[in-house]
């Protein structure tokens, strides 16, 4: 299986609880790559995707990633069309095309300029990865419900990077449909929407590492850590600890 490397956590106590469960999940992936299917998009049933090895040697301690098997929510709601930066979803294509040799071509998601996701779509999408990435304007959790995310199960999902909460002058950190569905949304979910609860409840269902914004953050802001993020991962295989920095605006040119 190849990988990436993921280390680093925000306690102490979570992080001996992933690794006490890390050696079952990784025997449960051996045997499902013996007999498994890899995730194929609509277009692969047509023909055969052949896939570069990659060669990667683990520290001790380490949890690997399968980097073939990436799932991908891109701007569900089509709003990023007209961002001060760049489009998500052409950042996004651009991502898949500059790594399409190697790691790509397996990956699997929804960009919203292209097809609209639903709240069925999605938890499929969370439950069938080895990492999950989601690139949107507003909150992750206004596309799916906590009550419903807490059902899940994210133990196979080695890692989940959320790159949310966008805010310039030309578009809010909160969506219209956002403002829209908060009309309808329980006063006990609130508090379950912050970026630390996010994380609280991702690692709950299974997901073994989470990284997110904490505050909000420019469109440019985040396409730059969306790019150096995926470079930092899938080119130089870089450990998920000294990639952090990119989420506390040590990079980031607008501050």
């Amino acid at each position: 299986m190849e990988s990436v490397l993921c280390l680093g956590d925000f306690s102490l106590q979570v992080f001996y609880t992933r690794l006490q469960r890390q050696q079952p999940v990784e025997s449960d992936n051996k045997k499902e790559t013996k007999g498994g299917k890899p995730a194929k998009g609509k277009g692969d049933q047509s023909k055969a995707i052949k896939v570069a090895p990659v060669n990667c040697v683990l520290p001790p301690h380490s949890l690997p990633v399968d980097t073939h098997n990436f799932k991908y929510i891109v701007d569900p709601y089509n709003e990023g069309g007209d961002c001060e930066w760049s489009s998500t979803a052409e950042i996004m294509r651009k991502t898949l095309q500059m790594y399409s040799h190697q790691f790509t071509p397996l990956w699997e998601g929804v960009i919203g300029s292209e097809s609209t996701c639903s709240p069925t779509e999605l938890e499929r999408l969370l439950v069938n990865c080895s990492s999950f990435i989601f690139y949107g304007m507003g909150r992750f959790l206004a596309h799916i419900q906590p009550s419903r995310l807490a059902t899940l199960n994210l133990a196979e999902c080695q890692m989940a990077i959320l790159f949310d909460l966008v805010q310039n002058s030309t578009l809010p950190c909160q969506s219209q449909q956002e403002v829209q569905e908060s009309k309808f949304c329980s006063k006990t979910h609130v508090p379950l929407e912050t970026p630390i609860q996010c994380a609280y409840l991702l690692t709950l269902c299974g997901a073994h590492s989470v990284m997110l914004n904490q505050w909000s953050s420019s469109a440019r802001t985040n396409a730059q850590n969306m790019e150096a993020i995926m470079e930092n991962l899938l080119k130089k295989k870089t450990d998920i600890g000294p990639i952090c920095p990119y989420f506390v605006g040590e990079h980031d040119t607008d501050l």
